[in-house]
């Protein structure tokens, strides 16, 4: 009996300890104020990419063929400051070592990805955290033609390449 009343003493002084301590978090909120905002308008929010076989992709660098979107200006408020004007910067997650190939699931078909490139210059993918994709004007309507196809590291394997690729709103 001595010894259940000493662990209910104890567990109360551990408790009362306890009671008057609170806890705190901190929340950091970031922001950034531009000269005009706009709304990107993607041509479609899930894009099939021409399939390819194994012959096509075999080596560093081959290519499929390209499928063609865009990325459009909408609801712009306000105007770029002089000598300013809008783009589209893109990221995502990438194959390790090859920036240009973009992959958010390396565990189905291996060493393929997704490339991106402007329908200017459909041969030369860009890189992850690009930000030189010029819109046609810095209003409602401008617009950003791509494209997007297969590309392989190496020798490649069957499977599903998934590429969740951000785009967003720049000034500079």
């Amino acid at each position: 009996m001595r010894i259940k009343k000493l662990q209910a003493t104890a567990l109360a002084a551990v408790l009362l300890m306890y009671a008057g301590v609170s806890q705190a978090a901190k929340v950091v909120f970031t922001g950034t104020i531009y000269d005009v905002s706009c709304q990107l308008v993607p041509s479609a929010s899930s894009i099939a990419v021409s399939s390819s076989d194994t012959g096509t992709l075999k080596a560093d660098g081959d290519m499929g063929r390209p499928r063609a979107f865009s990325i459009k200006l909408s609801n712009c408020d306000g105007s770029p400051a002089t000598g300013k004007n809008a783009y589209v910067a893109i990221n995502g997650p990438t194959l390790a070592g090859k920036n240009t190939m973009f992959n958010g699931n390396a565990a189905d078909a291996t060493r393929a990805g997704i490339y991106i490139a402007s329908a200017e210059n459909p041969t030369v993918a860009l890189p992850a955290t690009d930000k030189s994709l010029q819109f046609s004007t810095n209003a409602d309507g401008g617009v950003v033609n791509l494209v997007a196809g297969l590309i392989a590291s190496g020798p490649t394997t069957p499977g599903m390449v998934t590429a969740p690729v951000d785009f967003t709103f720049d000034i500079h």
